[in-house]
């Protein structure tokens, strides 16, 4: 053999084969600089919020979220700018001098007490948004205002202002059109306001309701008198 072919022969010996640990080293310096722990805990977390959302885990979420207190009939409720005590929910074609009949239309009543509880002097309008029912078929009677009409309960007449520290009980109501079933209770939402400045000009205002409390409570029919 020449000297050649002998040296030929020894560095094939030395070229041995990689052990697994050295092609393990070889691969994870490839990938490292993409693989970074930083990189995998964002799939990670990417992969968690995935499974999460087919398994319907966020819908669950959401409904914790949303779930309200649950108030007491007849005992006062904070809700800017007033304190509301709901007292009781009816139904009936008419409630004279309140609400008149009406071809196609029923009402829906909801009795409170309310103190409002800032300084100045608030329109009903604003009353008129801090309560909401969940029912079918409803809509506001007094729909240029987009809210329930208020009446005060002692003499029927509609209440349009309310006077700071003077407790009124009142009446909300709503119209239901009659091809809808009159509820046997109803679900009511009792809602606070923010005093917030106006974007269209320098003056502020109470405004964006939003839930407080709930309560559901039987619906007693009323006849005609």
């Amino acid at each position: 053999m020449t000297d050649e072919g002998t040296t030929a022969a020894e560095g094939t010996a030395a070229e041995k084969e990689p052990t697994r640990l050295e092609k393990a080293k070889k691969t994870y310096g490839l990938v490292s600089d993409i693989l970074t722990p930083t990189r995998l805990l964002a799939a990670g977390g990417a992969l968690i919020v995935l499974i999460v959302g087919l398994i319907g885990g966020w819908d669950k979420v959401a409904a914790v979220e949303t779930e309200l207190p649950v108030a007491t009939p007849s005992v006062a409720l904070a809700a800017e700018p007033f304190e509301i005590a709901v007292n009781g929910a009816r139904v009936a074609d008419e409630l004279k001098p309140i609400a008149f009949p009406t071809d196609g239309l029923r009402y829906l009543f909801v009795t409170a007490d309310v103190t409002l509880t800032g300084d100045e002097p608030v329109g009903a309008g604003v009353l008129g948004e801090a309560l909401a029912i969940d029912a079918k078929g409803v809509r506001a009677s007094e729909i240029s205002l987009g809210t329930a009409s208020i009446y005060r309960l002692g003499d029927g007449l509609s209440q349009r202002m309310l006077q700071p520290g003077v407790p009124v009980p009142v009446v909300f109501v709503w119209e239901q059109h009659t091809d809808e079933a009159a509820p046997e209770q109803l679900t009511i939402t009792i809602r606070q306001h923010t005093w917030a400045k106006s974007t269209m000009g320098d003056f502020s205002y109470w405004q964006q309701p939003s839930a407080v409390a709930e309560l559901t409570l039987p619906v007693e029919a009323v006849k005609p008198a």
